[in-house]
Formats: structure tokens, sequence, C-alpha cells
């Protein structure tokens, strides 16, 4: 008789089980490994945003404080901002003015304005006298049958006295009829830093002894609107704040807003009913 001798298999089986144990093992270890990791990032990252929007807010104060102040940059440690797994020598907030010969607003809302200075603010001096070209329709062109293409109303403020006049911006043939001055508007649709806008007009701003400012109210549609100058510099619109925040791990956060000079509620000029 023969008897079968199963010690060699049972060796094989035991080694195999050995070796799914220590894959298993091995696989959740890295498992756990990467996701410690990614825990440890993710909170340096919150932590490194939470330090960037500090920055801002100490930008903000400086910009306030000194509404002439040159364009220049601070670094968190020469502002006392010293938070937990923030490098303060790295990190830093960076103040400069706007362009003085190209500046977009922000998103004007239908039937809502964006105060436009032409003189410094707030002494008012140094008026612009060049050709403003205005670009519109950053949303579309839309339709003048429906209505829905944009239309500016400029309120220039200027001289000695605050006299104000109006000017309507109107792209529709058959569009406003309020007594106003309509300007020339050119239907050609021009992109710029990934903006299409679809209107163009020129207004002379020399035509205002001492402009201070102008109004811009969007009728009709929402729209931002870039004013370009035509000759010479316009002046400071604002300021750009921007706040570099690195955490020591090596996670950083960029944050920035523009502040931009007072701006006069709609409700000044119009009123609903």
């Amino acid at each position: 008789m023969f008897q079968k001798n199963n010690s060699g298999q049972a060796l094989i089986i035991i080694v195999l089980i050995i070796a799914l144990v220590l894959t298993v093992i091995a696989a959740s270890s890295y498992q756990l490994t990467v996701e410690t990791k990614s825990s440890k990032l993710q909170e340096e990252s919150v932590r490194a945003l939470a330090a960037a929007d500090a920055g801002i807010e100490v930008g903000l104060q400086i910009a306030n404080t000194n509404p002439n102040l040159p364009p220049q940059s601070y670094t968190f440690a020469s502002q006392n901002i010293l938070l937990p797994g923030v490098d303060a020598v790295r990190s830093e907030i960076f103040i400069t003015n706007t362009s003085q010969s190209d500046f977009v607003s922000s998103m004007i809302l239908k039937d809502d304005q964006f105060t436009f200075y032409t003189s410094d603010y707030p002494s008012y001096l140094n008026p612009y006298n060049g050709t403003l070209r205005l670009f519109f329709g950053s949303e579309g062109a839309g339709d003048c049958n429906s209505r829905t293409a944009p239309a500016l109303e400029l309120t220039i403020m200027y001289g000695a006295n605050n006299d104000m006049e109006r000017r309507v911006v109107e792209p529709c043939t058959a569009g406003l009829t309020i007594g106003t001055t309509s300007l020339p508007v050119t239907s050609a649709p021009v992109t710029v830093g990934g903006i299409t806008y679809n209107y163009q007009a020129d207004i002379n701003m020399g035509a205002f002894s001492n402009a201070k400012m102008m109004i811009v109210r969007s009728l009709f549609s929402n729209t931002r609107v870039r004013f370009v100058a035509q000759a010479g510099t316009f002046p400071d619109q604002g300021k750009n704040i921007e706040a570099r925040a690195f955490s020591i791990s090596g996670p950083s956060k960029i944050v920035t807003i523009f502040q931009s000079l007072p701006q006069i509620p709609a409700d000044f000029f119009v009123t609903s009913f």
C-alpha cells in the first residue's frame, strides 16, 4: 500500500496565506500613509488659506490708512502676522495701483452703476481731459427687438459748482428718448483678457471743465465696462491687494481683491417705485 504525504501541500498553503496576509498589511499601511499625507496637506492648505485671508485684512488696513500709498510689498513678518505653520518671511502682501490707461470695472448689474473717477480722489485735481473709449456688452450683444441689448447712461460731474450732464450710449437705433445727448456706438466685438465686448463708444472728457467723475449706469442688461485712455492717463481707480501665504511644509495660497474708490449708490440718482 502507498500512503499519501500531504505535508508538502500544507506548507505551500501556509506560505500562500502568509504572503496574502503580508500583502494585505502592506496595502493597508500604504493606504494609511497616503491618507495621512493627504489629510496633512489638506490641513496645511486650509492653514495657508486662512493666513492669506489674514494678509488681505492687513493689506486693506494699510491701503485705507495710506490712500496715496505707492505700490509696494510687505512680508507677513514685518506686519507681525505670525501664525503657526506659516512661513512669515516668505509670505507677502502686495499693494499695487490700477492701470491708468486701461481699466475694467466690476460687473455692473442691470440698473446699477459704477463710479469712474476722472480726477484724483479726494482732491479732485489733475482731471483727465482726453478721450475715453468705453467698451461694454461683455455678457453678450443682446437684441434690440427684445430690448436685451445693453445701453449706458453716463452722468458727468464737473466744474467748481459740481454741474452735471448726461450722455447716453445706445446701440439700438430706436433707443432711449430722454432728452440727453447720444454718443455714436460701434458694434465691433473686441476680446481682451478673455472677455468679449460687443460695443464701444468714445467720450471726449475735454468737453467738461475740470471733470471729477463719471457715473456709468447699465441699462437693460448686466455688463462690465472697460475704460481705455486714448491720450495720456487717467487717475487711479483703487488698489489691487494680493496676499501670498506659504506654509512651512509646502502648500501655499494666493488671495487677491480689488478695493475701488468710494462708489455712489444707484439710489442717489434713481428712485424706484
